[in-house]
């Protein structure tokens, strides 16, 4: 199965089998991506993504105490390098078991809703549209869905 996440900041993904809650993403919170608290760095596919995350051509972000401050851990991605961009990771699952995924969302600060919206996809399918308007609040947010 893939697990795909589009567009602005997210602070900390989990999916867990139920009802056991065991953790099967590898490093939800970013924290195996090195940046110097304070830093940020654009990490493209031709770099070390750190425990199995892809993303599209486009990279993502990974920042350290810039512009906010991360919801778990020390670190964070934003999902808007130079244009809108994605990440993911492939999961084994089991066929017809039920999953909770989660994950933790914040509109970018200074920057409308319009380029603030993102995508949470299982296995193709979008399970979640979230937007927020970075102008009025950055706070992060939890969403939560059970997958199959």
């Amino acid at each position: 199965m893939r697990t795909a996440i589009a567009s602005a900041l997210i602070g900390a993904l989990a999916l867990a089998s139920l009802p056991a809650h065991a953790t099967l993403l590898n490093d939800g919170s970013f924290e195996g991506i090195p940046v110097a608290s304070g830093n940020w760095t654009t990490v493209y596919p031709a770099k070390a993504l750190g425990a199995g995350w892809q993303t599209a051509s486009t990279g993502y972000e990974i920042r350290n105490n810039v512009a906010g401050k991360a919801e778990d851990g020390k670190v964070f991605v934003e999902l808007d390098t130079n244009r809108n961009s994605s990440i993911w990771q492939s999961v084994e699952t089991t066929a017809g078991a039920t999953y909770r995924l989660s994950f933790w969302y914040a509109p970018r600060a200074g920057v409308s809703d319009d380029s603030n919206t993102i995508e949470a996809l299982w296995n193709d399918t979008v399970i979640y549209t979230v937007s927020g308007n970075g102008n009025t609040s950055s706070a992060w947010t939890e969403l939560t869905a059970s997958v199959t």
